[in-house]
C-alpha cells in the first residue's frame, strides 16, 4: 500500500509538472459557478429510449432486483470511462508541424428519436469556461423526461488533457453523477470544475448508463473532438476568412516556449505589403476594404513562427485587437 501511494503521488507530481495542473483545484461546483462562465462550448445529449414492447419480450427474462440491476449498471458504465485517450488526426496539421486546423473533425449525434415509445429520458452535457476563477466545469443535466420513468441513471463527464492536439490525452477531471429514481426529473444538474494552470488541449469524455424496471441496462458514449483554451481559461478564438472560406489555424502544441529576442524571427516591415499582394494574387480581390484589416501571425514570431505567407492570416482590426491579441497574451 505505501508503495502504491508512492507511487501515486509521483505520478500526480509528473502531471503538474508537465501540463501546470492544480489537482487541488478539482472540486465540486456550484451553481454559481455556471451562472458566471463567460463561455459555453458545444453541448452533447445521450438519449435512451425502451422499447415499447418490453413487458412481453421480457417476461422470460430473470434481471433480479432493483439492486442487481443498479449493480449491473454500475459495472456496464464503469467500462464506458477513459484514464486516458490517443487522439490523432494527423491531416489536420501543417507540413511544418507548427499548426493545426482545429474544426477539420465533426462530431456526430450518437441516437435519434425513433417515435412514442413508453420511456424516453435524455442527459446534457455542457463544458463551461469560467476566466474569472480559472475553472473549466463540466455539467451532467437530466433534459427530457417522457413517460415510464427509469429506476436509475449513471452518468459521467469527464475531462482529459493534452500538450499536444495529436497525443495522448490524460483524465484530469473525472465526474460521475448516480441519479435516482427520485432525483430523474428535468432540470436535475451536477457539476465539478478543474482548476486550469496552463494553457492546453482538452477533450470531453461522456457517458450515461440507464436502467428500467425488468429491463437490461442500455448504454451510450461520445468523446469530443480536441479544443484549444489559455490559461485563463479562454477558447481559441474561431476566424473564418469570408472571401476564402478558410479557418484561421491554431498552434498544435499548446505549450510552446519563448525563443529568445536574439534567436526569433523578426518581423518584416513590409510584410502587410507583401501579403496583400501574394493574397490577391492567389485567391482574388476581396470585398472588404484592406484598411480594416489587419496581418495576423498564427504562430507568433515571439513563439517561434514565421514571416511566411502560410503562417499569416487576414483579420479585421477590431476582432484582431479585441479577441486574438489578449488571448495569446493569456497563453
Amino acid at each position: 500500500m505505501k508503495k502504491f501511494l508512492q507511487g501515486l503521488l509521483i505520478s500526480m507530481l509528473a502531471l503538474t509538472v508537465l501540463f501546470g495542473f492544480d489537482f487541488k483545484g478539482v472540486q465540486a461546483a456550484s451553481l454559481e459557478a455556471e451562472n458566471e462562465a463567460t463561455e459555453t462550448l458545444l453541448k452533447g445529449t445521450l438519449r435512451f429510449e425502451v422499447d415499447e414492447n418490453k413487458t412481453a419480450k421480457l417476461k422470460e427474462a430473470d434481471f433480479g432486483d432493483e439492486k442487481e440491476q443498479i449493480k449491473r449498471a454500475d459495472q456496464k458504465a464503469a467500462k464506458l470511462k477513459h484514464d486516458y485517450l490517443i487522439h490523432s488526426n494527423p491531416g489536420a496539421v501543417s507540413e511544418d508541424g507548427k499548426r493545426v486546423d482545429l474544426y477539420s473533425e465533426k462530431q456526430k449525434n450518437n441516437n435519434k428519436i425513433k417515435g412514442k415509445v413508453p420511456g424516453y429520458v435524455e442527459i446534457q452535457v455542457e463544458t463551461l469556461l469560467n476566466p474569472k476563477n480559472h475553472t473549466i466545469t463540466n455539467v451532467i443535466r437530466i433534459g427530457k423526461v417522457m413517460g415510464e420513468k427509469p429506476l436509475y441513471i449513471n452518468a459521467s463527464h469527464d475531462l482529459l488533457a493534452s500538450r499536444y492536439y495529436n497525443g495522448k490525452f490524460i483524465k484530469v477531471l473525472n465526474h460521475t453523477k448516480k441519479f435516482s429514481v427520485l432525483e430523474i426529473k428535468p432540470g436535475t444538474s451536477s457539476s465539478k470544475s478543474f482548476k486550469v494552470g496552463a494553457s492546453s488541449y482538452y477533450k470531453r469524455d461522456y457517458a450515461a448508463t440507464v436502467v428500467w424496471k425488468d429491463s437490461p441496462p442500455i448504454a451510450d458514449a461520445s468523446k469530443s473532438s480536441p479544443f484549444l483554451a489559455n490559461k485563463k481559461p479562454a477558447l481559441y478564438p474561431h476566424a473564418k476568412d469570408s472571401h476564402t472560406k478558410q479557418v484561421m489555424g491554431a498552434p498544435a502544441d499548446a505549450n510552446m516556449k519563448v525563443v529568445p529576442k536574439d534567436k526569433r524571427e523578426d518581423r518584416d516591415p513590409n510584410l502587410r505589403k507583401k501579403f496583400k499582394k501574394w493574397y490577391i494574387k492567389k485567391y482574388g480581390e476581396p470585398k472588404w476594404n484592406w484598411d480594416n484589416y489587419e496581418v495576423h501571425h498564427v504562430i507568433p514570431l515571439k513563439y517561434g513562427g514565421s514571416n511566411d505567407m502560410s503562417n499569416l492570416f487576414p483579420l479585421e482590426k477590431k476582432f484582431h485587437q479585441k479577441t486574438v491579441t489578449p488571448w495569446w497574451s493569456a497563453y
